[in-house]
């Protein structure tokens, strides 16, 4: 007779003890009622809310992949193009998940979906992506590039904090608002350029950033600046669009920079 694993033993429902949390999420998938053990932390229990509800109904090959990622057997990821919606804490501490692939039919990327993902090096977000929750790729440390499709609106709240490997930011041309602290801490990232539709940019978006010495803004009106510590202390050049001098030397918080602005040819 074959030899099977102890997690094939799990999920056909065969009773072993003592049964530790990982192998509770384990039966959960095979649809089997056992006792949570307790205590049972932050990360379980999203990761049990993943397998209750999953991740956008990819089937019985969703459910092998959170199974391997459970298991940390694997490193890269395909979500299933049937996805819509990569759901809050989706990924949340998949630390050995290096690569991953985000179809077109993803419509959005929930709070904290890769947060400290921390081997992930890149991440393209399709067109198809319009929104992108709080934080969703915090910690990622070693992040280096990210693209950032059309379709997004708004880069909210945290959303690369503290990405300090961060050097390549490709910001889609349907942003129109960088969130507070959105980029805080990205110490390896050198030059950014925000499209012309940006209109506003959060407190300290750009904060902390040690290597930022070079910014390029496009919008012919500045954007809304909601503090001076959006800016990076390091940016020693921003460069704006020909014959908009004045009205960035003279708009609220951007004044502040007023002998750092560099009109575009």
């Amino acid at each position: 007779m074959e030899a099977i694993s102890r997690t094939e033993r799990i999920l056909s429902g065969e009773e072993l003890e003592p049964i530790s949390r990982e192998e509770h999420f384990l039966a959960k998938i095979g649809g089997k009622e056992v006792e949570t053990p307790e205590p049972i932390s932050r990360k379980e229990h999203f990761l049990q809310d993943i397998i209750d509800n999953g991740i956008g109904g990819g089937g019985n090959d969703d459910t092998q992949q959170l199974i391997d990622l459970i298991e940390g057997d694997i490193t890269t990821l395909n979500i299933p193009n049937t996805t819509s919606k990569i759901r809050q804490y989706s990924f949340y501490y998949c630390d050995k998940l290096t690569s991953i692939t985000i179809p077109d039919s993803v419509t959005s990327i929930g709070d904290y979906a890769f947060q400290s993902c921390n081997s992930l090096t890149s991440i393209t977000i399709p067109d198809s992506v319009t929104s992108i929750g709080n934080n969703a790729f915090q910690f990622c440390y070693k992040l280096t590039s990210i693209t950032i499709g059309n379709g997004v609106t708004s880069i909210r709240s945290g959303t690369f904090y503290n990405c300090s490997r961060l050097t390549s930011v490709v910001i889609g041309s349907g942003v129109t608002s960088i969130g507070s602290s959105a980029f805080y801490g990205c110490n390896s990232l050198t030059s950014i350029t925000i499209p012309d539709g940006v209109t506003s940019i959060g407190s300290g978006a750009f904060q902390s950033c040690k290597s930022l010495t070079e910014m390029t803004i496009l919008a012919t009106t500045p954007p809304t600046l909601d503090s001076t510590n959006a800016i990076s202390s390091a940016t020693t050049k921003i460069y704006i669009p020909a014959g908009t001098l004045e009205a960035y030397q003279t708009a609220t918080n951007w004044s502040s920079f007023a002998s750092k602005f560099v009109e575009l040819n």
